[in-house]
């Protein structure tokens, strides 16, 4: 960090605003204990290519609540960047799956040729539902920011799982192609 202070690249310090969304990046110091350095969605990309040239990142995105506790809420390299506008993954499936008849639901980013990337939702339905994408893609509508509606909701049979149960995001991402 001394090194990126003393070129200039880094940056200047910020004050956050209750449940902004922001880069967590964790280093050691001369006593052992981790410390850590978190930055705006205004930093993150300008600075994490400088960053990781220096630290080791974890990718943690975090936020920092009113009363100064930290929670990790998503990985960075799950942030849907769409056209400019960062979007967190986990407010659409928390959206998504208020609806009784949605077992699970996960948000990747696809490829678009003007945004960059657009979500889209894999949702897992509970046997016997008669929801479709156009009744989920409603109810987003209704509960999310234009930019936050995915632009393309799939139902699957069942979300990929990886070896410890979670959802495998990163095998749902190779069938996408830009729309």
């Amino acid at each position: 960090m001394d090194e990126l202070a003393r070129t200039g690249e880094g940056p200047d310090a910020v004050e956050l605003t209750g449940d902004e969304l922001s880069l967590v990046i964790y280093t050691s110091g001369s006593t052992g204990r981790p410390k850590g350095v978190m930055l705006d969605h205004s930093h993150v990309e300008a600075m994490s290519s400088t960053m990781s040239a220096h630290l080791g990142l974890t990718g943690d995105v975090g936020i920092l609540d009113a009363d100064g506790s930290l929670r990790i809420v998503d990985r960075l390299k799950d942030m849907i960047i769409r056209g400019g506008e960062n979007i967190n993954p986990k407010e659409i499936e928390a959206v998504v799956t208020e609806l009784d008849d949605v077992l699970e639901a996960a948000v990747v980013g696809g490829p678009d040729t003007v945004l960059g990337e657009v979500p889209i939702a894999h949702v897992s339905l509970y046997p016997g539902s008669t929801l479709t994408p156009a009744d989920l893609a409603r109810h987003c509508r209704a509960h999310l920011t234009r930019v936050k509606v995915p632009e393309r909701i799939e139902i699957v049979e069942a979300l990929p799982k990886n070896p410890v149960g979670k959802i495998d995001k990163p095998r749902l991402r190779p069938g996408l192609h830009p729309a």
